[in-house]
């Protein structure tokens, strides 16, 4: 039984021999021989390295660029060889997928055990300050980092020093493959072990592939054989199958870093005799199985639309049936560039944001042949515009008032641009609220709190604002002008500052007093009428200037011989011709005459002492018939009305100033005797 045991724990441990590989073939990617590690883009055209120095050994890094078929001198990288100058270690480089972010383990100062894992930027001045990379480290030793295309995954080594004291001492140094996965805030969680399939032997360094299925990494079957390169492949239920020898050599070199770039395999052969881990960076084919799958690639940059000025945005792509995030991209902040993976025959969304701007999101379906692309400039905006249509709440007619925004942050005003009637537009910043607050004169001020923090994909909003009118309850109290009683009548206000008519008809009113609200600062004309045996009344209410809370009207009873004057009845200068203001007041008379059909009335015409005698007395018989014949055309029947004018024979008061004149000219009606 313990024999069984023991040939099933070594068929798990050793890698799975490729036999019917062909015979390697191997280039060395140039004239470098003291390379320690090193870290290579996917398009195989950018190497970052450690070189150690042969007659000192000392270690710096450096970067190349493939030009043409050749490339060029390495290059010193400050920020990584001054934390090698102030006497720590660093190591285990590898480039992000679109190249933005360095990972590398180092021993400087400030970190959580011996050895933890950093990472740095790239931005226009170069490689930025390195910083630890949050919820990884530990007390042990953690080297040799890499992450999937988007970074949603981590990849590196642990130190797994065994506490057990039967353990040999030349196992108190091995290492384990450890990962970690950033939870929905995009933190790394706590990392977990892989299989142990894949922590057989002495584990080196490991790489996982960008198809995130794909682990190359580096063990020696036993302590002193030759480090070979093996291959993993994860199935989709996260299941390691058994690993392979990613190459089949027999030789005395050690082999290290596997990488894969532009369909070859990239690592480094190193003297398997001095045991140093230096040596040269080469390049070899291996079977198309080993290669890793193909993934889609997608590049563009992101700018502001109202400018096109480039902008750092962040670039979610999500699984759209689980909505969990398989990669977090950010684009460039100097030129706005981004370069994104995903695997082939799957679909995504991918969602583009960025602080104070709207965010864009595309649909990818890898799965069609067509393979749809994203566009290859996303245009964000950062303002938006807000049209507010600021209207009268009751009568629904445009006001001219004032609008503004106040931003909630920092309480900065900004002032609206008038657009057309009742229109008032803004370009506000986004990444804040704004409380929009309208105000007119006479109405109450009405406002709402715009909400622009959150995702914005309309670069124009338009929102209606009515504004309620400022009232006054009013008290309107009609009296019989003899006995001073309260009656009931009609009574009606058209508003003559606005498109309002308020009508209350007789048997709706109160007594004593009917309440109406009117708007303040506006021009009411008046109008009771409708009272039986009544005349009626017409004037107007400035409510600019008129405060009363009470309005009073005397209605005159009709008796016969009792003039009543007519108000507002306007002529051309020296004519009988009525002008058309003289109209409402006509109207009313026409329905006063109406709703007593068996009534006569005189149509008196008076003037002023201004001109001859004779002359006075044509023009207001002229007048008053000038009068009869609007009443007549309006249905009033010709036996009901006597025209006659008097001239300036019977004045109300002497004509002593323009005021009394005025008074004197009048036209006024009596009821006679005889009925129809």
């Amino acid at each position: 039984m313990l024999l069984i045991s023991m040939m099933v724990m070594l068929f798990a441990y050793c890698p799975k021999s490729n036999a019917d590989s062909n015979t390697l073939v191997i280039h060395q990617l140039a004239d470098w021989t003291n390379v320690v590690s090193f870290t290579i883009n996917r398009q195989g055209s950018h190497i970052i390295m450690v070189m150690r120095d042969a007659q000192t050994n000392n270690e710096a890094v450096y970067e190349s660029y493939l030009k043409g078929s050749n490339w060029s001198t390495p290059k010193a990288i400050p920020t990584f060889n001054s934390i090698i100058t102030n006497g720590s270690r660093v190591g285990g480089f590898f480039l992000s997928y679109d190249e933005k972010t360095l990972y590398f383990h180092s021993d400087m100062a400030g970190g959580v055990g011996g050895m933890d894992i950093y990472s740095s930027s790239y931005t226009s001045g170069g490689w930025s300050a390195p910083v630890l990379v949050e919820g990884i480290n530990s007390a042990a030793d953690d080297t040799y980092p890499s992450v999937s295309p988007g970074a949603e995954v981590i990849y590196f080594l642990r130190h797994q020093v065994n506490m057990d004291a039967r353990q040999e001492k030349k196992e108190s140094d091995r290492k384990s493959i450890f990962y970690s996965t950033k939870d929905a805030k995009g933190k790394y969680s706590r990392p977990q072990i892989t299989n142990i399939v894949l922590n057989r032997g002495w584990v080196e360094d490991a790489i996982i592939g960008t198809d995130e299925m794909t682990l190359l990494y580096t063990s020696r079957t036993e302590r002193k054989e030759p480090a070979r390169l093996i291959y993993a492949k994860r199935t989709y239920s996260s299941q390691w199958n058994l690993p392979e020898n990613l190459i089949e050599v027999d030789d005395s070199y050690d082999y290290y870093q596997a990488q894969e770039a532009a369909g070859k395999i990239y690592f480094i052969r190193s003297n398997n005799k001095k045991r140093d881990r230096v040596g040269s960076i080469v390049t070899a084919d291996v079977q198309r199985r080993f290669i890793i799958s193909d993934m889609v690639s997608e590049s563009g940059n992101v700018k502001v639309s109202s400018d096109s000025r480039p902008i750092q945005a962040t670039i979610n792509i999500y699984n759209p049936t689980t909505m969990q995030v398989v990669g977090r991209y950010t684009s460039d902040a100097k030129d706005g560039s981004f370069k994104i993976a995903n695997k082939t025959n799957n679909q995504y969304i991918v969602d583009v944001r960025a602080e104070g701007c709207s965010y864009a999101s595309y649909m990818l379906d890898y799965s069609d042949e067509l393979k749809p692309l994203i566009p290859n400039t996303v245009e964000l905006f950062d303002t938006i515009a807000l049209t507010i249509n600021v209207y009268d709440a009751e009568i629904f007619r445009p006001l001219d008032s004032k609008v503004i925004a106040v931003r909630s942050s920092d309480k900065a005003i900004y002032r609206s641009v008038p657009s057309g009637a009742g229109k008032y537009t803004f370009r506000l910043p986004m990444g804040s609220n704004y409380n929009i607050i309208a105000s007119s004169k006479n109405f109450n001020e009405n406002s709402f709190l715009f909400k622009i923090e959150g995702d914005i994909v309309f670069s124009h909003f338009l929102r209606e604002m009515p504004l309620s009118p400022k009232k006054r309850n009013t008290a309107f109290t009609v009296l019989d002008a003899q006995t001073n009683e309260p009656i009931h009548s009609n009574i009606h206000l058209k508003n003559l500052s606005r498109e309002e008519l308020i009508n209350i008809p007789v048997e709706k009113t109160e007594l004593p007093s009917t309440n109406i609200s009117i708007r303040e600062g506006d021009v009411y004309a008046l109008t009771i009428d409708g009272a039986k045996g009544y005349a009626f009344h017409s004037s107007t209410i400035d409510t600019k200037t008129n405060t009363d809370q009470e309005i009073i009207v005397s209605l005159v009873p009709l008796k016969v011989g009792e003039g009543i004057l007519l108000n507002d009845i306007n002529f051309e200068t020296g004519s009988a011709e009525l002008l058309p203001t003289s109209y409402a007041e006509l109207d009313r008379l026409v329905n006063l005459i109406k709703e007593n059909p068996t009534l006569r009335f005189e149509i008196s015409a008076h003037t002023d002492n201004v001109g001859a005698a004779d002359y006075n007395m044509r023009l207001s018989n002229m007048r008053a018939q000038s009068v009869a014949n609007y009443l007549l055309e309006n249905g009033i029947s010709s036996s009901a009305l006597v025209p006659k004018g008097y001239g300036m024979t019977n004045p109300k008061v002497p004509n002593t100033s323009d005021e009394n004149k005025a008074i004197n000219r009048r036209v006024e009606f009596i009821l006679l005797e005889e009925e129809l």
